[in-house]
């Protein structure tokens, strides 16, 4: 299976058109959105560009995007959120943590992390893919360098169910791959002349991907 991994999309037409000639390009099998499709604004054509793409969309609401984003994405036929159960692709299930707690930063949108973390804590193995839109504490989220803005709860709740890999952006900063024990974590940000992440699964389930930093 192949996915195309974005974050951090805030509503920037040249953005949109990266994406979709990525796909384009690539041809994956899925593309994941891990959140900050727009930037606090009601963007419709955001949800609308994205659900034209000739492949299926999981997407999750960032600390920039409104309820009303999420009840966009569940509206459009062939974007989806939240839970993604395995298919004939591969063995995997997709669960999503919509929102943020945007530490350091502050927001409109402030989720209960943890009550968030315990909902889906039942969806979670080591054959899944977690997309959420902060990566965990100290892995891939250092802000101008040195100041961390990652999720600690997040990290503790990666170290104890130990999915397969964490799709996160957030931090513009920081895109990129890194190992936190056995769950593979890939800052797919959009931010600095990034273009996401193309990963693909080979092999057994035990093998780790093959990701390549666009």
């Amino acid at each position: 299976m192949r996915i195309y991994a974005v974050a951090d999309i805030h509503a920037r037409q040249r953005r949109l058109d990266c994406i979709s000639a990525n796909v384009n390009r690539l041809s994956p099998d899925l593309v994941v959105v891990a959140g900050d499709l727009t930037s606090y604004r009601a963007s419709p054509f955001v949800v609308r560009h994205l659900a034209k793409l000739p492949v299926p969309v999981f997407a999750i609401r960032g600390n920039t995007d409104r309820k009303l984003i999420g009840r966009q994405i569940s509206r459009s036929a062939g974007i989806s959120s939240d839970d993604m159960p395995p298919t004939h692709h591969t063995a995997f299930n997709i669960v999503g943590l919509n929102g943020t707690v945007p530490l350091p930063f502050r927001s409109r949108i402030a989720l209960r992390e943890n009550r968030l973390l315990r909902a889906i804590a039942p969806l979670v193995s080591p054959k899944t893919i977690l997309v959420a839109h902060t990566p965990p504490w100290g892995i891939l989220d250092e802000v101008m360098g040195k100041f961390h803005a990652g999720s600690k709860n997040l990290f503790e709740f990666i170290r104890c169910k130990e999915p397969r890999m964490v799709l996160c952006g957030h931090i513009h900063e920081r895109p990129g791959v890194k190992q936190l024990g056995k769950t593979c974590v890939v800052n797919c940000t959009l931010g600095h002349g990034s273009q996401g992440a193309f990963i693909r699964f080979q092999g057994s389930e035990t093998d780790r991907p093959d990701v390549q930093m666009l």
